[in-house]
């Protein structure tokens, strides 16, 4: 973990709280989370204005208040927050930390050293807490560690609510794309542009191969298109029509582009898919915190995959593939979201934003902290 990483806003919370620094804030990655991060802590950082209201004949609201009754799209009515949620929750403060792991390896690796951290949390505030919990805002794959901590790890006792966003929930078909053809962007410049610099990488690094999709996503999700083929897999099982597969030409794992292109480097990888990959994926499928609030990309330009079409390129439809029913699921909320930039400050849609300066699915991720907050007794 970086901690000379920039922050954004380093000073802003003063004497109110421990320094930024001191709460991990370096060891994000500064272009996706840098100003999003001072943002959602501004959101729940704004219980002063009720103390000088005290001394204002015009009263002013709170960042918070401005949130109250307002309904995101065509959300359930009840993910709205009311006036005694946004009162409930200005009784408490929220000090914002952040965990950064290294992406490649095992998302349970990860998830024991997020146990670790929380339980430090934990130890550095004994005795200040409200309640001995923490409310846990995870992106993309970090909603993997957070949910195997939380439901494979016993961690459940130590969190009072989940907000995912972008999660892979059942796995995505992107994940197979990223193997075969590189990553598209700035990102990809980084960690490879073309399956010849990814694959090497991604083939033994447990972490991006628990995105692939499990069982649980079911059939079909890949359409092979050859000159004389045409076929949905995986038939029944994605380790052995896919994953696994060392002669098709859809293979997801080619042995001539692994770093030793050996029998010995091939079994390794094998091994890793069996042990590491699927049987994370498979013990992980329907488990869910019973405070989950989430939201993910849902329109023509930001769609979640859900299937890909291998030609000569992998196209993806802008159709949904995240499971969004559960009984142990409290909010959902499909918006417009970049999946890099979830929790970006500004709107990709600023016209049919909440507020012009705020994403919504940031708004929904401070409203959830709130809903989430709302199980702790007034002090």
């Amino acid at each position: 973990m970086d901690d000379s990483g920039e922050i954004f806003n380093d000073e802003a919370d003063g004497k109110k709280f421990s320094s930024r620094r001191s709460r991990g804030w370096e060891s994000a990655f500064y272009k996706s989370y840098g100003e999003a991060l001072d943002r959602l802590q501004y959101f729940l950082s704004d219980d002063d204005i009720l103390m000088d209201n005290y001394f204002r004949e015009t009263q002013l609201q709170t960042a918070r208040q401005r949130l109250t009754g307002v309904r995101i799209g065509d959300e359930p009515v009840e993910q709205v927050l009311t006036e005694e949620e946004t009162a409930h929750g200005h009784l408490f403060l929220y000090l914002l930390h952040v965990f950064g792991y290294n992406w490649l390896q095992s998302n349970a690796e990860s998830a024991e050293l997020l146990g670790k951290y929380i339980k430090k949390v934990q130890g550095d505030y004994h005795g200040r807490l409200a309640v001995n919990k923490v409310i846990l805002v995870t992106h993309s794959m970090g909603g993997l560690v957070a949910r195997h901590y939380s439901e494979n790890m016993n961690g459940q006792e130590n969190i009072l609510g989940i907000v995912h966003g972008v999660m892979p929930d059942l796995g995505s078909p992107a994940a197979y794309r990223r193997m075969k053809t590189g990553e598209r962007g700035e990102i990809g410049l980084i960690i490879g542009e073309n399956a010849e610099r990814l694959m090497p990488v991604l083939a033994q690094s447990p972490g991006p191969l628990q995105l692939l999709p499990g069982r649980a996503y079911g059939a079909g999700w890949l359409k092979i298109e050859g000159s004389e083929t045409r076929m949905s897999l995986p038939v029944d099982d994605p380790y052995k029509d896919i994953y696994l597969n060392k002669t098709a030409w859809w293979r997801l794992c080619e042995q001539d582009l692994l770093l030793d292109n050996t029998e010995d480097e091939w079994n390794l990888y094998e091994t890793r898919m069996n042990e590491d990959v699927q049987i994370f994926i498979e013990e992980l499928n329907g488990k869910y915190h019973p405070q989950t609030w989430l939201f993910y990309g849902a329109s023509a330009n930001n769609p979640s995959d859900a299937f890909l079409t291998w030609k000569e390129r992998p196209v993806r439809r802008p159709v949904t593939a995240i499971r969004t029913m559960h009984p142990r699921i409290r909010g959902v909320l499909a918006t417009d979201v970049d999946h890099e930039g979830a929790y970006a400050i500004d709107p990709i849609d600023r016209a049919r934003a909440v507020f012009r300066d705020t994403s919504d699915a940031l708004v929904f991720t401070v409203r959830s902290v709130v809903k989430i907050v709302q199980q702790v007794p007034a002090p």
